[in-house]
């Protein structure tokens, strides 16, 4: 079961049988494949507002603690927006019930669902349903379920329908090939963002990489994560690796499962039995009607230590052949903006190319109203512990400050957070270098202003 400091509970009712049928009940969208699932925005703010990362989610049964709930927003105050459409399969009454560390509102059908109620369903019919959530301790957690046939159950996947994406404010990207899917793969963050069922878990000094953390578990412990559903490539080739070690006489497990609305279709296990650490692999192709997977780990009775975790889609970057030179790859793409603002998203006030560039040709990039535009880094392109010099042109016409910005951020943490200020009205160079750290989550490089103009152009990030 999640496990939360505190709990605030919601019994949830919207309508009964005459109220419920002068309420009108929306048609969900048709789209080309029917997908399982909610549709979800993260923001990193509190007010729904600015950065911003869309995915589908399985279900809404969250333990983050202190932990970013995804890619791309730095640790620290988040809101969710998790909209989409409940569907049950049967005429039924059920009571929604909300348990999380933070302020939730559950809306089905634009009505606010107030405590103490309960929602009659008709079979096949589609409910419009908005879950607003936003973080207000140091940590965060929701769950999402229902009181149906006398059970207390989470939500599952089968009773969601997602957006169309045309609905959704934030595009939703798909899979990254070759990154690291998992949240907190190395447990720096302690347990958050992983699911615990039983047993002792705890965050441990590691003793596999120095001054690092590893999961530790033991008396029958179960501990999981479910993966987004937008993170499904059925057809791609899936890799986890894993590294784990047992106490003397433990037998510990790693798993990766995935399966169709109805059945489990596979299930791969490693058992590991050493004293030492060994570095475990997964590799499972998916079939077609995958729509759900999941990593686990177990425990006997004994402990086990569980400690840098990847799960990775298509190309694992494999090292190159003996004897052969590497051309190092910059993680950042687009940084002249010479043709469009391919892998930069904009969030808020306006950003367009403008004639000339930096150096009288080409184009560069202006930024105005509050803009912030942000293009996360492709981590599988950085070779860690080494240096890497950020360099860059800007100007302001009013000489104001232009900010552009580099973070790499941990699960629970930021470990580099570099600033270059533009205020001068004729462009100007910087530059910062910084060491890349052995392990992190995700890093991005952004712009942003006030309400004034401010033009960059020549971004380069590029190995020492």
């Amino acid at each position: 079961m999640m496990k939360f400091r505190a709990l605030a509970s919601y019994a949830l009712l919207c309508c009964l049988l005459l109220y419920l049928a002068a309420c009108s009940q929306s048609t969900a969208p048709e789209p080309t494949v029917v997908l399982s699932g909610i549709t979800a925005e993260y923001f990193g703010s509190t007010d729904f507002t600015g950065v911003s990362k869309a995915r589908i989610d399985r279900n809404i049964h969250f333990d983050w603690q202190a932990v970013s709930p995804i890619k791309g927003l730095l640790p620290g105050p988040f809101s969710v927006r998790w909209q989409g459409y409940l569907i049950s399969q049967e005429d039924e009454v059920v009571k929604p019930i909300i348990t999380a560390q933070g302020e939730a509102k559950l809306f089905i059908e634009g009505r606010e669902i107030l405590p103490g109620q309960s929602l009659e369903l008709k079979a096949k019919q589609s409910y419009a349903l908005k879950l607003e959530y936003v973080k207000t301790g140091e940590n965060a957690s929701i769950s999402l379920e229902w009181l149906r046939g006398g059970k207390t159950e989470v939500i599952a996947q089968k009773y969601f329908e997602p957006l169309a994406a045309s609905l959704v404010l934030t595009p939703i990207s798909g899979v990254l090939k070759g990154e690291n899917l998992l949240t907190n793969a190395d447990f720096e963050g302690n347990e958050g963002g992983w699911l615990s069922y039983g047993g002792q878990v705890q965050a441990v000094a590691s003793d596999l990489i120095a001054s690092s953390t590893s999961l530790s578990l033991k008396n029958w412990a179960w501990v999981q994560q479910d993966l987004p559903v937008s993170d499904i490539e059925v057809g791609t080739a899936y890799t986890l690796f894993g590294n784990a070690k047992a106490a003397a006489g433990a037998s510990c497990m790693m798993a990766f499962a995935g399966g169709s609305a109805s059945s489990k279709l596979f299930e791969q296990k490693v058992q590991i039995t050493s004293d030492v650490w060994l570095d475990k692999e997964i590799n499972v192709t998916l079939p077609a009607e995958t729509v759900w997977l999941s990593v686990y780990m177990t425990s006997e009775q004994a402990e086990c230590q569980f400690d840098d975790f990847s799960l990775v889609a298509g190309d694992t970057n494999p090292s190159a052949p003996p004897n052969l030179p590497v051309t190092p790859q910059s993680p950042l793409s687009n940084g002249d903006f010479d043709t469009d603002l391919s892998r930069w998203s904009v969030y808020g006030g306006t950003a367009a190319l403008v004639s000339p560039g930096q150096g009288g040709s080409g184009k560069a990039i202006e930024i105005n109203d509050f803009s912030w535009v942000q293009q996360d880094l492709i981590s599988a392109k950085y070779i860690p512990g080494a240096s890497y010099k950020l360099s860059a042109f800007g100007r302001s016409a009013t000489s104001q400050e232009c900010t552009l910005g580099y973070v790499i951020s941990a699960a629970s943490s930021t470990l580099v957070d570099e600033r270059l200020v533009f205020t001068s009205p004729s462009w100007e160079a910087k530059s910062v270098t910084i060491t890349v750290p052995n392990s992190f989550a995700w890093s991005a490089i952004f712009l942003s202003t006030g309400n004034h103009p401010c033009q960059f152009d020549t971004i380069r990030l590029e190995k020492q």
